[in-house]
């Protein structure tokens, strides 16, 4: 299932012309799209277990932490105003911290409902691609 739903969202970004490139699809719960700066990724999110979709921006690498707290302290505020207010700020323990946004009630096993998700997928990459791209490389 997994890489049938993100190869459906592949075919779907394609058509959108958006300025973001997914990779091949796979079979994981989740796929990575570059931003432009080493250590920093986008990453959908398909959770069949638990039903829910979600977009995460992902700070990992050596710097990881340094890296993450510069850019909360520098734009947490803003990304609750001018982004969503339901963004997530993620300090974890080990090696990456991330900018989470989760829809719940989202079951990704329902096929009749992949238009939908991949909709609303493809709008968040695109904000967090807009939004963060010039952020992760001023930090």
């Amino acid at each position: 299932m997994p890489q049938e739903y993100w190869q459906a969202l592949k075919d779907s970004v394609e058509k959108l012309k958006a300025p973001y490139k997914l990779p091949k699809a796979l079979p994981q719960h989740w796929i990575n799209i570059a931003i432009g700066r080493t250590d920093f990724k986008i990453c959908a999110i398909a959770n069949t277990r638990d039903k829910w979709i979600g977009v995460q921006l992902v700070i990992s690498g050596i710097n990881a932490l340094d890296n993450f707290r510069k850019l909360r302290e520098k734009y947490e505020d803003d990304s609750k105003t001018n982004l969503s207010k339901n963004i997530e700020w993620a300090e974890k323990e080990g090696k990456e911290h991330h900018v989470n946004l989760i829809f719940t009630d989202t079951d990704p096993t329902n096929k009749l409902d992949w238009d939908k998700h991949h909709k609303n997928l493809n709008e968040w990459i695109g904000k967090y691609f807009i939004y963060f791209k010039d952020k992760v490389r001023d930090i």
